[in-house]
């Protein structure tokens, strides 16, 4: 007779094109820090080695890309613990890098020159802006006779690119970003905002004259003023952009509950900026997001056009005074979702680009023809096949592999609020029937379902392709992504009903989410499996402890499960978004961590976490994994040696995935072959 183990030997040698870790972690990592000028587009490679490597490929339609900076490995910065910005552009055609505390220069001639380095004195950069011998920096200064200061200085600081000085530029305010030069090179903009407050909720637009010091006595800046002001209103201003004819642009909700297009007329003599929306067509949805790393352009304006990315995968052209809107079809080329927009003018644009069936790409988008004719007479952006410059994975590496397309699904919470969701259905009946060993063949069986909680809370799941998704759903597995209550991309309403009810309203989401999967048929209710990040860590123990005979089993990776501590120990960036999200009660802090509720937890837990986690102490996984051991409570820990606030070698990434999905067969009694063994503590 056939055994379990058998049928899933012979199934393997039979057809095996499940997705493993060795696909996903080989070659390139990702792609960050995306920009263009009037000659090339850059962009910055990063792989499972940690390098980070600058290429570039000029605009003509048969340019290929090149290397740039090939020998330089530390591009990055590690500003408000989550970096980005590292890349600008002057405008002479050289190209300016932030690698690792320092500030360097490619010359148009091709030399490596230093601008500036800030180790001894704790200076890290980003979102760098030049015009000329001026050049403007966000810079986070630590104290370095701490190990690791949670409270840096952060400010604006200006670089004489002449002289190679260094002086503060704009100080003050808790936090900056963003800072821009006009194009004319005497105007400075800026966002900033203070504790208590995200960069996605009250901030402010910073405007300044520019002038050219003779000599460092001289002041830089006149006029110094705030121009848009959301604090104490409930308004998000971010991505101040100048257009090349120095016109100004934010991202806002002030108007409505979403993030739109603004155009920013600053006024004389002190009054208040004034703004008019540059487009009203698309009520509903949102262009912009949440600021964790910096320079992230959801918009870009060229003379009287602006590129759009909505937060519904679409993309769009419309001319500055809001009169057109043309959308490109949902779904072109295969993507559904963007970021990193640039746009050059003359219909051609660059992003960085993922859908459903495509892996991140650097793609080239170039609009057909005229398009003040398009604008006159089409009703929807007519584009050329888009280019595609760089893929993490191209079409060919992905062809013949089980993908599972994913499907939005919409779950109706509490006073009449919805959220959505993505479930993606295993990729093969075959791997379903068989792996799962069910005993009578049953092809109506259903799966087991991991529901998938995003790190954040601030963030959003959309359906761009994500191997490690797959990897599961390659196996049999079905996969549900909550956007729950908190998430971005649906309103500032929907963003901010966390705010105070962190652990509460989202895992009663999550819990919903479960419940309306069963209840369409889509889920068995014996197979309901959890996985969460960070946050979503938060929201797996608290659905755990609210609802312990819903759920089968949980993995949980660098999870927040102690929040008086993780409220005690979080960097400056965070201080004020664990008060927003949990409020100033240290009863309610205590009343919501998992660590003092380890009695109300009889579901098993596989826990992950970095050693070298700078924002999740890795004690909080090992003190919970422990608590959980004690009390005979099936449960397994991973720490993963040298990884950080997510995982960024190909060991930890193979040890997470592997080792998740070791764990869920162990405890569903599922043979599998794994290349991770886990120390499961009450198995047997």
């Amino acid at each position: 007779m056939p055994t379990a183990a058998g049928d899933c030997a012979a199934a393997s040698k039979k057809s095996d094109k499940r997705i493993s870790p060795a696909l996903f972690t080989a070659g390139v990592k990702g792609y960050a820090q995306l920009k263009a000028d009037r000659d090339f587009a850059y962009w910055v490679v990063q792989d499972f080695e940690g390098r980070k490597i600058l290429l570039r490929c000029a605009h003509a339609e048969d340019s290929q890309p090149e290397h740039v900076l090939p020998e330089v490995s530390k591009i990055g910065n590690e500003v408000n613990a989550y970096g980005g910005g590292t890349l600008a552009l002057g405008d002479d055609g050289a190209v300016y890098v932030v690698t690792q505390h320092t500030i360097a220069m490619l010359t148009p001639a091709g030399k490596y020159e230093l601008i500036y380095d800030g180790k001894e004195l704790g200076q890290d950069f980003a979102d760098l802006t030049i015009h000329g011998r001026h050049l403007v920096a966000v810079c986070e200064q630590s104290d370095t006779t701490k190990g690791y200061d949670l409270n840096p200085t952060n400010k604006l600081i200006h670089i004489d690119l002449g002289t190679k000085k260094i002086r503060d530029l704009v100080t003050g305010a808790d936090f900056y970003a963003s800072p821009r030069i006009s194009p004319d090179g005497r105007r400075l903009t800026w966002m900033q905002w203070n504790h208590g407050n995200m960069p996605w909720d009250e901030t402010q637009i910073g405007h300044a004259e520019l002038l050219s010091a003779a000599s460092e006595a001289d002041d830089l800046l006149a006029d110094v003023r705030i121009i848009l002001d959301g604090q104490g209103k409930k308004i998000n201003y971010h991505q101040p952009t100048w257009s090349n004819e120095g016109r100004l642009f934010v991202a806002s909700d002030e108007q409505d509950d979403h993030w739109n297009v603004y155009e920013v007329d600053v006024q004389p003599n002190e009054a208040p900026a004034k703004t008019r929306k540059c487009q009203t067509s698309r009520i509903g949805t949102e262009c912009g997001t949440p600021h964790w790393q910096f320079d992230n352009a959801q918009f870009a304006v060229h003379n009287d056009q602006i590129f759009y990315h909505f937060n519904d995968g679409i993309l769009a052209l419309g001319d500055v005074d809001g009169k057109k809107l043309l959308e490109v079809p949902s779904g072109t080329g295969g993507y559904t979702h963007y970021s990193h927009l640039q746009y050059c003018g003359n219909g051609l644009a660059y992003a960085i680009a993922t859908g459903p069936r495509k892996a991140q790409s650097i793609v080239r988008i170039t609009v057909k023809g005229n398009i003040d004719e398009q604008f006159k007479s089409s009703s929807t952006l007519q584009i050329e096949p888009i280019r595609v410059l760089a893929a993490v994975k191209s079409d060919e590496e992905l062809q013949g592999l089980p993908l599972s397309v994913a499907e939005e699904i919409w779950v109706d919470g509490p006073a009449g609020i919805r959220f959505p969701g993505w479930y993606y259905p295993p990729s093969t009946r075959l791997s379903l029937i068989i792996f799962f060993s069910n005993p009578d063949r049953d092809e109506s069986a259903l799966p087991p379902t991991i529901f998938q909680c995003h790190s954040g809370p601030t963030a959003q799941a959309h359906d761009g392709l994500d191997l490690r998704k797959q990897f599961f759903t390659s196996r049999g597995f079905a996969m549900f992504d909550i956007n729950y209550r908190g998430s971005t991309g649906y309103g500032s309403k929907l963003r901010r009903s966390l705010y105070g009810a962190w652990g509460d309203n989202d895992r009663e989401d999550l819990v919903l989410s479960v419940k309306k999967l069963i209840a369409d048929g889509r889920a068995d209710p014996k197979k309901i499996l959890l996985k969460g990040g960070s946050a979503g860590g938060l929201v797996v123990m608290r659905a755990l402890r609210a609802e312990p005979s819903l759920f089968t089993a949980a993995v949980i990776n660098y999870g927040v499960l102690d929040l008086e501590r993780m409220v005690a120990e979080t960097p400056k960036f965070e201080i004020g978004y664990n008060r927003q999200l949990l409020g100033a009660d240290p009863a309610i802090w205590a009343e919501r961590s998992p660590k003092n509720h380890v009695e109300a937890i009889t579901t098993p837990v596989c826990f992950f976490h970095g050693s070298k986690d700078p924002v999740v102490a890795p004690a909080q996984s090992e003190e919970m994994h422990a608590a959980l051991a004690a009390r005979g409570v099936k449960t397994a820990l991973r720490i993963l040696e040298g990884e950080s606030h997510g995982y960024r070698t190909r060991e930890g990434v193979t040890i997470a995935n592997e080792g998740a999905y070791s764990f869920f067969c162990a405890i569903m009694g599922i043979p599998c072959a794994s290349e991770v063994e886990l120390d499961i503590k009450n198995l047997h």
